[in-house]
């Protein structure tokens, strides 16, 4: 679940971040064979309403936003069409202005309800209201906006319908997505990564994760530098069952040297395990202990060992349980690690790793750690240690049979 709502959530921040960076659109074209734009005459603003307008683009232009719209905001004029023109130049430079974007909406609403501007102008502040409500998260606002310039201006353009797209993707709304992301790749007639990625957040949404997962293949086929896109492409792969595809892309990202977090490496080594690839599985931990992406502490040196004895590298094993041992100091590494020296042979080595055990944390059997001490000592002709092992193993009356066994066998070697 965590891995859906991160995917989720990196998904709409990128596009939201973006969406709204001026961008030199594609030419745009008829959005309709039947859409019929509207014929305006154009008109000019008053002498006074229009001096005033020059004067407060003039102190625009010395970088006196502010004061160029008060002077704008101080102006009351009567006729219809001058408040309208003056409306229109406030939403404007209310726009531009830090912090402004409420009153700008306002202004800009409240030209367009006067129906008074010529087409272009009418036109224009349409858009600028999409803008807006986008900016103040009024997306089902930016919605109607954005569909009212598309209606008023019979015109296609690839990065409004992308607007609505990203419009769509906060009101949570798929199928809508994927139709204004369709409409904009048709428009632009080229890849564009932000309606890759709202289409991937339409498919995930709908937990349709392999859909998801060919609209980022799409994606990184033209733009593949973000390496943190081959990792979503891989968890995609893994949400819809693919198990085999999430293990060969990550694979893929890790021989690239794309993954960096140490989650991704715990991720990549778990699916190899999963696959009966034991010893890469152990690799790639080992390069992310090494690398300080991992820490280094008892799971994760039990991990490796695990893996190794898996691959049956018993060295290596052997030497990842001891790290495991006495960084948790805990009987069972111990063990573990004399255990393995047991079948290789090193009953030296496996008589300090018991001894070990007994003194460690957490000693689960200690008759039978004296028992597989009593069998190194054996191995290596000490049998008057071997005795004394199974006497202290002999404290265990679970063990009585095996100790008997032993202590027999033992007396007779010696009396030999």
């Amino acid at each position: 679940m965590m891995m859906k709502s991160r995917l989720f959530s990196l998904t709409l921040t990128a596009i939201l971040s973006t969406v709204l960076v001026p961008h030199q659109a594609r030419g745009a074209e008829p959005s309709s064979a039947q859409c019929v734009a509207q014929s305006r005459e154009g008109r000019a603003a008053s002498p006074p309403v229009a001096r005033s307008i020059q004067k407060a683009f003039e102190l625009y232009e010395q970088e006196q936003g502010e004061a160029a719209l008060k002077q704008l905001l101080d102006l009351t004029p009567t006729a219809a069409f001058d408040r309208a023109y003056v409306d229109r130049f406030v939403a404007n430079l209310a726009a531009a202005q830090p912090d402004q974007q409420a009153l700008a909406l306002e202004y800009a609403d409240r030209a367009l309800r006067s129906d008074r501007l010529n087409h272009s102008d009418h036109g224009q502040l349409l858009r600028l209201k999409g803008d807006l409500s986008m900016q103040l998260e009024r997306y089902s606002e930016a919605l109607s906006a954005y569909q009212a310039w598309l209606e008023f201006t019979c015109r296609a353009d690839e990065q409004v319908y992308l607007r609505m797209a990203a419009a769509s993707q906060a009101l949570e709304a798929p199928v809508e997505v994927l139709r204004y992301a369709d409409l904009a790749l048709e428009v632009k007639g080229a890849p564009d990564r932000n309606l890759y990625l709202l289409k991937m957040g339409a498919y995930y949404q709908q937990e349709q994760f392999s859909l998801a997962a060919g609209q980022l293949e799409k994606l990184l086929a033209h733009f593949p530098d973000n390496p943190k896109l081959w990792v979503q492409l891989a968890q995609l792969h893994l949400l819809a069952g693919e198990n085999d595809k999430g293990l060969y892309i990550l694979d893929i990202a890790f021989r690239s040297e794309l993954l960096d977090a140490g989650a991704e490496l715990r991720l990549l080594s778990q699916l190899m395990l999963q696959r009966e690839l034991p010893y890469s599985a152990a690799r790639v931990q080992e390069y992310a202990l090494d690398n300080k992406l991992l820490k280094g502490d008892t799971d994760l040196y039990r991990r490796i060992a695990s893996a190794f004895y898996q691959a049956r590298e018993s060295e290596r094993a052997i030497r990842y349980f001891l790290k495991a041992a006495e960084a948790g100091n805990l009987s069972r590494d111990y063990l573990s690690a004399a255990n393995l020296m047991m079948q290789r042979e090193a009953f030296t080595e496996a008589k300090a790793a018991l001894t070990r055990a007994l003194k460690a944390r957490e000693v689960a059997q200690p008759g039978a750690i004296h028992l597989q001490l009593a069998q190194a000592h054996l191995a290596l002709d000490e049998h008057k240690q071997a005795l004394a092992e199974v006497e202290l193993a002999a404290k265990d009356e679970s063990l009585s049979e095996s100790v008997a066994s032993w202590r027999d066998y033992l007396r007779q070697l010696s009396q030999g």
